[in-house]
C-alpha cells in the first residue's frame, strides 16, 4: 500500500500555506480542545504539534487533507515545512472533517521523494465546526530514521570487516566457478552479488538499528553459500529465515532480486506450501515480505516493531517469496512485472520442495491488481489468491477460466486510489460463476485497509484452511 508520486504535496508544502512556527498548542492531550467564535458560517483553525522520537534534523512536512487517501496521493489542502518538531497552525479552515498528516524526509532531501521512502506518514482525523478553533492536535509516534552519530568508529570498523570478508569469499568463488565453467556461476553468484550490493547500498545512508539489521543480515548470509560454491555445491537452499535471492533475467541480462523467508522447520524432506506476495507501488521485495507477515511499511503510532527490517516472526509452516516486479513501477504486474513473478515461482520450485497443490498468490494495491490478473491468467498454478485493494480490470474477462481456485478478497469501502466498485463487480461475477469466494469490505476504511487485511497474519491464516 505504498504511496504514489506526490508532486502536488511538495508544491503545496513549499507554498507556505500554514504557520508552522505559530503559537504552542494549549493542550497536549490526545483529544483536541475546541473553542468557538461568533458567526454561524465562520471559518476556523487547526493547531497542534508534531513530536519525533530521537530527532536528528529531519525535515518534517505537515499536511492537511480530506482523508488518508487524499494525503497519500498528494491531494493536499494546506501544507507547511518544519525544520524541527514542534507546533503547527492552519488558519482559515472551512467547516468539515479533515486528516492532518506528517511526513518525515528520511534521506535529508529538501524536497523528498516521498513515494519511495518508508516510515514517512502518520495522521490523525479531526473535525472543524463553523467558527471553531481546534487546538491540541497531536501527531506523534515518529522515529527519526537517519542519525549521523550512528556510524561510530567501532561500527564502521565492524562493517568494513564483515564486508571485506564477504567480498573476498565471493570473489574467490567467482574466479573458481568461472575457471570451471560451472553452472553455479548462474545459479549462485547472482544471489551472492545481490546480497553484497544491497548491503553496500544500505550502508551509504545507514542511520539506525534497522539499517544495521539489514546490512548484517545480508552479509551474514554470504559465507556459507560462497564456501559451498568454492567446493562446487549450491548451498543457498540451506539458508533459513529471511534472506535475499536473485536471478539473471532472460529479458535483458539484469540481475533481479527477490526476498525469501524459509522456516527453520523446512528440511526438504516434505513439501512445503508457498506464498507469492506482491508489493504495492513504490515498494520492493522487502516491503512485500513485511506486508504479508503483518508488519506495516509505515510507522503506526508507537509501534517500533514496524521499523524492523526483517519480519520478526515469519510463519513456521510456509515458504514465502516476494518478487520485486523486475524493477517495474508501472500500474501493475504486466509484461516485465509478470515475467518476474513467473520466474520467481519457477525458481522456488527449482530450489525447494514445494507442494504444487498449495501455492498461493496475494498482493496489495498494485500488487492486488497483479494478484487478480496473474492469478486469473494462471489458475492452474494457484490453490487460492488473496487480492487486497486491487482493481481487477483485465481479470474480469477471465472469470470463466478460474478453475478450482479459491478467492479471499479485501477492499476498503472509502478507497479513492483503487475504487471498491472494481472489486465489487469482480465478486459478483465470481459468485455468479459459483467460484469459492470470501469477501470482506472494510466499511470505514480507504486504501489504508491494505494493512488491516494483513494484520495478525490474517491472509496467511486463510491460506491454512
Amino acid at each position: 500500500m505504498k504511496r504514489l508520486v506526490l508532486p502536488a504535496l511538495v508544491i503545496l508544502l513549499l507554498s507556505g500555506c500554514a504557520d508552522p512556527e505559530g503559537r504552542e498548542a494549549q493542550s497536549s492531550a490526545s483529544d483536541p480542545v475546541v473553542t468557538s467564535k461568533a458567526g454561524a458560517g465562520a471559518r476556523g483553525s487547526i493547531s497542534g504539534a508534531v513530536s519525533v522520537k530521537n530527532p536528528a534534523g529531519s525535515i518534517i512536512f505537515v499536511a492537511l487533507g480530506k482523508d488518508y487517501d487524499d494525503l497519500s496521493m498528494g491531494r493536499v489542502l494546506r501544507g507547511a515545512v518544519m525544520q524541527k518538531p514542534g507546533p503547527f497552525h492552519f488558519k482559515n479552515i472551512r467547516p468539515g472533517t479533515y486528516r492532518v498528516g506528517a511526513f518525515i524526509d528520511l534521506n535529508g532531501n529538501r524536497v523528498p521523494d516521498i513515494s519511495f521512502e518508508p516510515y514517512v506518514i502518520n495522521s490523525t482525523e479531526t473535525s472543524v465546526a463553523p467558527g471553531e478553533n481546534v487546538e491540541g492536535v497531536t501527531i506523534d509516534g515518529f522515529f527519526n530514521e537517519r542519525d549521523e552519530s550512528f556510524k561510530t568508529p567501532e561500527r564502521v570498523s565492524r562493517y568494513n570487516e564483515i564486508l571485506g570478508k564477504a567480498k573476498k569469499l565471493v570473489d574467490r568463488a567467482y574466479e573458481k566457478l568461472k575457471a570451471d565453467d560451472s553452472e553455479l556461476l548462474y545459479d549462485v553468484m547472482p544471489s551472492l552479488r545481490a546480497m553484497i550490493y544491497e548491503a553496500e547500498k544500505t550502508w551509504t545512508s545507514a542511520g539506525n538499528e534497522s539499517d544495521w539489521e539489514q546490512i548484517t543480515g545480508l552479509l551474514g548470509a554470504v559465507p556459507a553459500p560462497a564456501r559451498g560454491a568454492l567446493e562446487g555445491r549450491d548451498l543457498l537452499g540451506t539458508l533459513r529465515g529471511c534472506f535475499l535471492r536473485a536471478y539473471v533475467s532472460e529479458l535483458d541480462g539484469s540481475v533481479q532480486r527477490y526476498a525469501v523467508a524459509v522456516p527453520d522447520a523446512y528440511d526438504g524432506g516434505r513439501p512445503f506450501p508457498l506464498i507469492i506476495a506482491l508489493h504495492g507501488a513504490g515498494g520492493d521485495h522487502w516491503s512485500g515480505l513485511k506486508m504479508v507477515t503483518g508488519y506495516s511499511a509505515f510507522v503506526v503510532g508507537a509501534e517500533e516493531s514496524n521499523r524492523r527490517f526483517f519480519p520478526p516472526n515469519p510463519p513456521p509452516d510456509f515458504i514465502i517469496a516476494c518478487p520485486n516486479g523486475h524493477g517495474y513501477r508501472g500500474p501493475g504486474y504486466r509484461e516485465r512485472g509478470e515475467y518476474d513473478v513467473m520466474k520467481v515461482l519457477k525458481e522456488m520450485f527449482s530450489n525447494y520442495n514445494i507442494d504444487a497443490d498449495r501455492v498461493y498468490l496475494t498482493g496489495a494495491s498494485k500488487g492486488g491488481r497483479g494478484a487478480w490478473e496473474i492469478g486469473m491468467k494462471h489458475p492452474e498454478l494457484f490453490a487460492a489468491i488473496a487480492p487486497v485493494a486491487g482493481a481487477p480490470d483485465r481479470a474480469e474477462k477471465m472469470v470463466g477460466s478460474s478453475g478450482d481456485m479459491s478467492f479471499f478478497v479485501f477492499h476498503g469501502r472509502k478507497d479513492k486510489i483503487m475504487p471498491v466498485e472494481f472489486t465489487r463487480k469482480m465478486v459478483v461475477l465470481l459468485t455468479e460463476a459459483q467460484a469459492p469466494i470470501e469477501y470482506e469490505e472494510f466499511e470505514n476504511w480507504g486504501h489504508e485497509a491494505s494493512a488491516l487485511a494483513y494484520r495478525d497474519e490474517s491472509v496467511i491464516r486463510l491460506f491454512r484452511q
